[in-house]
């Protein structure tokens, strides 16, 4: 609502208050008292024209919700060509005969570079609980379709293979119990133990012991603050209240950035670009 309509309103309401009050006055009634009850949704009547105009003035006024911020990480100089994977026969003959390219460096023609992990690392304070659906790793063609993924601390992590033939997870923590986890074709999805995802842990690296080019990385935070850049490098973290904050990016081949971003009325923006 703006400042006119505002004063419009104010207005208005001064002018039927006023002519109630002075109507029950001139009856004789208790005018104040009446009144409060009606505007407090007592049992006193309140004229449909006040109470259907001041609807709307309750919800124009709330809280500042929680932002987001939308970034876009970047590659500096000319984009080189994505790597062709060794294959075994098996995968060769599921392909088709077509190459399988690294995941390693994704860049897109505009310079966009994919699976960077985008991340809060002074994040507001809070008991942020971890989420209950599942953060899936799934094995497709011979590869890890999520080559990055984040996790809550104590979220599940769901491992699927949908691959006709079989693979075995292996994550490499440090601060956290490693697994390995064979998985046939068909089989159902498998899930690492709880004391697997139990502390913040960053870029731990998983790879497949079968097929020796799958590698992935995971990342555990105690925080819902952090993204994954899409194939265009675009990335955003929301629900994030206004203030300052590092925003750091991760890149398996082109290492760490830690930018400082403030995000005000409910929005930031950022841009981060890495060179070879």
């Amino acid at each position: 609502m703006n400042t006119s309509h505002t004063e419009k309103f104010k207005h208005f309401r001064l002018v039927v208050s006023g002519a109630v009050l002075a109507a029950l006055i001139s009856l004789g009634g208790c005018a104040p008292a009446e009144q409060k009850e009606s505007d407090t949704g007592g049992s006193g009547t309140v004229s449909e024209s006040t109470a259907t105009t001041a609807a709307p003035e309750t919800n124009e006024a709330p809280e500042m919700a929680a932002g987001k911020i939308t970034g876009m990480v970047k590659f500096a100089g000319p984009k080189p060509e994505r790597k062709e994977i060794k294959m075994d026969e098996e995968c060769i003959e599921h392909y088709e005969g077509k190459p399988l390219l690294s995941d390693q460096l994704v860049i897109s023609d505009d310079g966009g570079l994919r699976w960077a992990f985008a991340y809060i690392s002074n994040p507001p304070e809070g008991d942020y609980s971890a989420p209950e659906e599942a953060a899936i790793l799934e094995q497709s063609g011979c590869a890890y379709v999520q080559h990055v993924v984040g996790l809550q601390v104590g979220q599940t992590l769901s491992v699927v293979n949908s691959d006709p033939f079989t693979h075995n997870v292996r994550g490499f923590s440090r601060k956290n119990r490693p697994f390995n986890m064979g998985q046939p074709a068909g089989s159902d999805p498998r899930t690492p133990r709880a004391s697997s995802t139990e502390n913040v842990e960053l870029a731990i690296q998983i790879k497949c012991d079968v097929h020796s080019w799958m590698t992935g990385f995971m990342f555990l935070l105690d925080h819902p603050f952090y993204a994954i850049s899409d194939e265009n490098g675009n990335f955003e973290i929301e629900g994030l209240p206004d203030g300052e904050y590092d925003l750091t990016i991760w890149h398996e081949t082109l290492g760490e950035q830690i930018v400082p971003i403030a995000v005000k009325q409910g929005l930031a923006s950022a841009e981060i670009t890495f060179e070879a």
